[in-house]
């Protein structure tokens, strides 16, 4: 409720004939209801059904409507509250606590918000995102030249993305000497390798600059060996599309550009080549200029639109294309495109990297009766075609189109990813993720059941659930050495609530007495004898590289240093024989501390009762229940706090032996992976139309008419069930397609429990 009518932003007058009534038994009218919007510093929240009460005293919020229209938390405590976006667990807004109430300052809310709202208003903003985060002094003189776009003119802004990406030190003095004609001078230079391989296997690029007009030329590559090749064409390429031919290639002189097929190359073409004195960067300044311009722009672009950093080769394209079309002194204000090309460039075209795009699909891919478009992510412009490339992110590929429409507010990546920061090199392994045992419980549900729908005949189906005494599968091996203390053996936190799921003690009672030489390793040293375990460690650890589990960095001073372990446990068929090896890296998370390198932690996990009741619901119904396993769960959520850890033994990186992991991905063992996991996974099923139920957030709804679909989360055991095998099948297809997860076909073992299908 709000006590001034400008507070709302789309309002009716109130046609109903219900008040307010307040403490002392008065009635007040209500005047107009309607929506209005709360800024804060990162986005806009809105309020729904906001009621224009004039005689009330204070403005009035409702925390239960706020959290659920914006998805959105609220912790009070004795000093304030803070508001949180639940899928990046950005801090949106803070306020102080005084008197015991919780007032929300508008005068500092606008101030907070003064960018953002600025950006929804002034096109000036829109501008800068299409651009790639220029300099303001660059808005300004593209607004000079070109008229057509509006572009406003400001005294100055402040841009939080360029901010945060866009650090850097103080320059070297710069070269006072300057190419005079086009390719007289091509300053080289290869930057990576990338912290994540992308998509396409890139792990670097390089890059051409003409010295003379500055424009650049990029190619993502994926070995160093590739510039050879890179430069052969680029030569030929350069020299077609222009008069001029290369004098001279400078570089920083590394093995790539000084071997023996460069040089023969250089030679019969007659460049001088110019090589950096070692270890002097400064003297090949301009492409290590070029570069840091690049990776700030490339840094803004996957920033603003939360784009996974997999995408980075599209990201550095898009950047370098966009500073090619940019305005610069360096440049006697003109463009490197218009200097290189005689070209002036074209900004009508240029749309928001990474925003949702709806193009234009062809007609041999639908049929009459199907939609025309359908959404798309928008990755930049394409070199071959005049269009754009967009992306489509449930088949990853990259469809080229030139009748495009953008929804540039809109970014898809932001509702399911937290994007990682670009750093150094190198990345590391998983842990075995520990589940609890289920309560000693023998659930045998004899009900008469309709036919199920996929059955060959007529018979009703029961599923007898019976507890196992078989150690079910996550549960963790010997943790009590190498190195103390031992991290807990569940590292889900939760509140207490009854009917959670608990470990009992009697089933430890059962043991068996297998000789030494068939259990698991517990110690890295002991599991390094064997060829099977080294290739288990192995394997994790390139599959982890390819998740862009960390970054490797010099340790920076004061900061807590995890420790980590790797755990060993070998998989077994039904039959007892050996199915595979496994190996986990776990993170000390018992060495966190609270407000330094973890935040919140509490992520739910199933009750007991809601287990029994789906499979009742299962069994009255015909359905099938089917159980997926997801593989390294946990390095699917984002890490957002900041946590560092000692390198895995056996794979400490022979170039930085003393770096320590800067973490990217909440990996197994830290206090806050449950709940990143469980966030990251459950917004990515509400994307797609499921809602929580309301008695147990770990049960997740699908409703369409008359078909229901009921998924449950326990950690990285999921169970799915509904009447509608057709869109369980879509569900699944969509859940593939984001996460690494198996389909193990209907559900036999679940948390302990072994479930049985018996025709009657």
């Amino acid at each position: 409720m709000t006590n001034t009518a400008d507070n709302l932003q789309q309002s009716t007058t109130y046609q109903g004939n219900n008040g307010v009534f307040i403490g002392d038994g008065r009635n007040i009218p209500i005047a107009h209801s309607g929506t209005g919007i709360l800024p804060t510093p990162n986005r806009k929240l809105h309020l729904s059904n906001l009621l224009h009460v004039p005689t009330i005293s204070h403005n009035l919020l409702s925390i239960s409507n706020l959290v659920k229209d914006n998805h959105i938390s609220i912790t009070f405590d004795h000093t304030g509250f803070v508001f949180k976006d639940l899928t990046t667990n950005q801090e949106l807004l803070r306020g102080p606590c005084n008197a015991g109430l919780y007032k929300i300052s508008s005068n500092a809310a606008t101030k907070q918000s003064n960018s953002a709202f600025q950006a929804s208003k002034n096109p000036i903003f829109r501008w800068h995102d299409r651009l790639g985060h220029p300099h303001l002094r660059t808005l300004h003189k593209i607004a000079q030249t070109n008229p057509s776009l509006h572009i406003p003119k400001l005294s100055s802004f402040s841009c939080n993305t360029c901010i945060q990406c866009k650090c850097h030190k103080l320059p070297f003095e710069l070269a006072k000497s300057r190419a005079k004609s086009p390719l007289e001078l091509v300053h080289t230079d290869v930057w990576g390798p990338a912290p994540i391989i992308s998509t396409q296997g890139y792990k670097f690029f390089v890059i051409f600059i003409d010295d003379c007009s500055r424009y650049t030329w990029l190619f993502p590559i994926i070995h160093k060996s590739d510039v050879f090749g890179i430069f052969k064409n680029f030569i030929t390429l350069i020299e077609n599309q222009t008069k001029y031919k290369i004098k001279a290639l400078r570089s920083d002189g590394g093995k790539e550009f000084i071997n023996q097929q460069m040089l023969s190359l250089i030679q019969s073409k007659g460049i001088q080549l110019q090589s950096s004195c070692p270890y002097t960067p400064e003297q090949n300044g301009v492409s290590e200029r070029k570069n840091r311009h690049i990776m700030e722009t490339t840094r803004s672009l996957i920033h603003k639109a939360s784009v996974s950093a997999e995408y980075w080769p599209e990201a550095c394209t898009t950047a370098a294309y966009l500073i090619n079309r940019m305005p610069s002194s360096n440049t006697s204000n003109k463009s490197p495109l218009q200097l290189m090309f005689n070209i002036l460039p074209d900004y009508a075209h240029l749309r928001t990297f990474g925003c949702e795009c709806f193009p234009l699909l062809p007609k041999h891919s639908r049929t009459k009766l199907q939609p025309k478009s359908s959404s798309f992510v928008f990755m930049g412009y394409s070199d071959i075609h005049k269009g754009y490339k967009c992306f489509n992110r449930d088949t990853n590929r990259t469809f080229i189109s030139r009748h495009v429409i953008f929804i540039e507010d809109s970014f898809l990546f932001y509702q399911t990813t937290v994007p990682p920061q670009t750093l150094p090199h190198d990345m590391p392994p998983a842990l075995l993720l520990p589940t609890s045992k289920a309560s000693d419980i023998t659930a045998s549900c004899h009900k008469n059941s309709t036919p199920h729908s996929n059955h060959s005949n007529d018979t009703p189906t029961t599923i007898a659930v019976s507890t196992s005494l078989n150690q079910p599968e996550g549960t963790p091996p010997n943790m009590n050495q190498e190195p103390p203390p031992q991290p807990s053996r569940h590292p889900m936190v939760t509140r207490l609530q009854t009917g959670s799921l608990k470990q009992p003690h009697h089933l430890n009672l059962l043991a068996t007495n297998s000789p030494a030489t068939d259990s698991d390793p517990t110690s890295f040293s002991e599991a390094n004898k064997h060829r099977e375990w080294r290739q288990a460690m192995a394997e994790e650890f390139v599959a982890l590289q390819k998740q862009g589990t960390w970054c490797l960095i010099p340790p920076p001073p004061n900061a807590s240093i995890l420790g980590c372990k790797w755990t060993f446990r070998k998989k077994f068929n039904a039959d007892g024989s050996v199915a595979r090896f496994k190996a986990r890296l776990v993170a000390q998370g018992n060495r966190q501390e609270y407000g330094i390198d973890y935040g919140e932690t509490f992520s739910p996990v199933a009750k007991l009762p809601t287990i029994r009741i789906l499979f009742t619901v299962a069994i009255t119904k015909g359905w099938t229940v089917q159980q997926l396993d997801v593989s390294n769960a946990f390095l699917h959520g984002q890490l957002t706090d900041t946590v560092y850890m000692a390198q895995p033994r056996g794979f400490i990186g022979s170039n930085h032996p003393t770096h320590v992991c800067w973490l990217r991905k909440s990996i197994y063992g830290l206090k806050q992976a449950p709940r990143q996991w469980y966030t990251t996974f459950t917004n990515f099923l509400l994307t797609i139309g499921f809602t929580h139920s309301q008695a147990d957030p770990s049960l997740l709804t699908y409703q369409q008419g008359p078909d229901h679909i009921f998924l449950l989360v326990y950690v990285d055991d999921i169970l799915v069930t509904g009447n509608n095998q057709e869109i369980i099948h879509k569900v699944l297809s969509q859940l593939h397609s984001k996460f690494n997860m198996k389909n193990l076909g209907p559900a036999h073992h679940f948390l302990g429990i072994k479930i049985q299908t018996k025709a009657r």
